[in-house]
């Protein structure tokens, strides 16, 4: 130690480094509770600190409901980590999430700028420029007419799940439907997206895609909390051991995107499916990197989102016997043969639409705030600093007594018009602009009506082909759900007898 003087050792200099290190902490975590643009909201003081709390309730899996009760506990306005604020209140929505206008720049997504040379897709990028771009070549997949011309693939696979589901589900030992569900919507989008299905419900049996979206999301989940505390960032190789599965899922995931892709791209191009839409793109040299990105969002964002809405309705229908009874009368009164049930006669039925917004309500597919970085801007009447993150959070609007009667109570009657014979006053002050479960403004979800075109047609034809009941009576569908940016849900063994119309003309 030539270099350092005699009474300099290195024990000395480490000593020195821990000291520095922890006065910086302690001065940081100082400012951040006394001095911080964000001192004055309440909150936990741990997230007020680090963001400790965000990856402690993050990772725990039910990040929603933990927030939800913060703002039972503090308010309107909560402080989640030292530099965000969850806003608890329905007009946010607009204020955060909406169309940017002359006078209000935009919010944009947090995590960072996009990267140069970085391949990004409609999920992924910050830029509005480019995701505007990209949603405006994906539109016309998702369009009305395009639906229409797609309702005959979304039929096919139903007819089929209906069959298997007849040969299955009536067993006594029933079948989990959580995962049956996730065969048929992971089929519907493989179609629609690729042109051709993953063979899931003809096979009755789980394609090796499955867990391998609900692994690469859930090392997503981890992937954030590191890049909120960078001093986890040692921890990594520890964190890669413990989870090795979950990063082999991810890295096969990828492969295996890349790999229907390119059996699409060896297709012609004639057939009207999503990916025909994106390849007939003529401004732009479309890489492989991309498509595949979109492709991945496209085979989640498509099938497990749908799969959690049919499994968590099917429960509160199965615990809540008068709201199944009345969609039973309403759907086999309407329908004298399955053949009649398509996207246009379902979007006619009050108590099935009923069923499925409160469905969206009570237990939505996305049920976490999205993050926006605050431009410097006027929120819930206050200003907010720029550079600021601040998000809404759906399952805290969704479920507060400010804005719903019985927000814990599945009452589909909450949706229907003042004319139906089901319609209650109890609801009449009911904020329905609470309940988001698409998002708002530009980058809400592009598929919204291929999922709700899906949900219709998927619920009437059960129902009308269909009485069941749930095999598990104590089952616990929200204490027992976890969120990894996907919700994992627990098993919903359900056993189905189909209706008996023998004293009526056969069909």
């Amino acid at each position: 130690m030539g270099y350092l003087p005699a009474q300099l050792s290195l024990g000395r200099v480490g000593l020195v480094a821990i000291v520095l290190t922890l006065s910086y902490a302690l001065l940081k975590c100082i400012y951040n509770l006394y001095f911080h643009p964000l001192a004055r909201y309440p909150g936990p003081r741990l997230a007020a600190v680090s963001n400790a709390w965000y990856g402690i309730h993050w990772l725990g899996g039910k990040y929603p409901q933990d927030v939800a009760a913060l703002h039972q506990k503090y308010g309107d306005v909560v402080r989640v980590a030292p530099n965000e604020l969850s806003f608890n209140r329905f007009e946010t929505y607009k204020e955060i999430y909406g169309h940017p206008g002359r006078d209000r720049a935009p919010f944009l997504k947090a995590g960072g700028p996009d990267k140069p040379n970085e391949t990004v897709g409609i999920a992924t990028t910050r830029n509005p420029q480019v995701h505007a771009q990209i949603r405006k070549n994906l539109s016309p997949a998702f369009s009305t007419k395009a639906l229409r011309l797609q309702t005959d693939v979304v039929l096919k696979y139903v007819h089929l799940f209906v069959e298997q589901l007849s040969r299955h589900g009536t067993k006594p030992e029933g079948v989990p439907m959580q995962q049956w569900y996730v065969w048929l919507t992971f089929d519907i989008i493989g179609d629609l997206a690729f042109g051709e299905s993953f063979g899931a419900v003809a096979g009755a049996k789980t394609s090796p895609w499955v867990e391998t979206i609900y692994s690469g999301t859930e090392a997503t989940t981890y992937a954030d909390v590191i890049r909120r505390i960078p001093l986890l960032m040692i921890f990594t190789p520890y964190i890669l051991y413990m989870n090795r599965q979950l990063l082999k899922d991810s890295k096969q995931f990828f492969a295996l995107s890349r790999q229907k892709l390119k059996t699409r791209l060896g297709q012609d191009n004639s057939r009207d499916d999503f990916f025909s839409h994106i390849l007939s793109q003529k401004t732009q040299h479309i890489s492989e990197d991309y498509l595949v990105a979109e492709a991945q969002t496209l085979i989640v964002a498509g099938s497990e989102t749908t799969s959690t809405f049919l499994s968590s309705v099917t429960y509160f229908l199965s615990t809540t016997p008068l709201a199944l009874s009345r969609l039973q009368s309403e759907i086999r009164a309407q329908f004298t043969c399955a053949d009649e049930i398509n996207a246009d006669s379902t979007a006619k039925l009050p108590y099935l639409s009923g069923v499925i917004e409160e469905g969206l309500r009570i237990f939505s597919p996305a049920s976490f705030g999205l993050p926006r970085v605050c431009p410097g801007a006027i929120v819930n009447g206050q200003y907010i600093p720029a550079g600021v993150t601040v998000h809404t959070l759906p399952w805290s609007t969704q479920h507060d007594p400010k804005y719903w009667h019985e927000p814990s109570q599945f009452c589909p009657e909450r949706w229907l018009p003042a004319d139906h014979e089901f319609y209650d006053p109890v609801f009449e002050k009911d904020e329905k602009g609470a309940s988001k479960p698409f998002s708002v403004g530009p980058r809400s979800c592009v598929g919204i009506n291929l999922a709700y075109m899906e949900m219709r047609i998927i619920l009437a034809t059960l129902v009308w082909h269909f009485d069941w009941e749930m095999l598990r009576q104590d089952l616990d569908w929200i204490g027992e759900a976890k969120l990894k940016l996907l919700w994992r849900t627990p098993e919903l063994r359900m056993r189905y007898s189909l209706v008996d119309r023998s004293n009526r003309e056969k069909i």
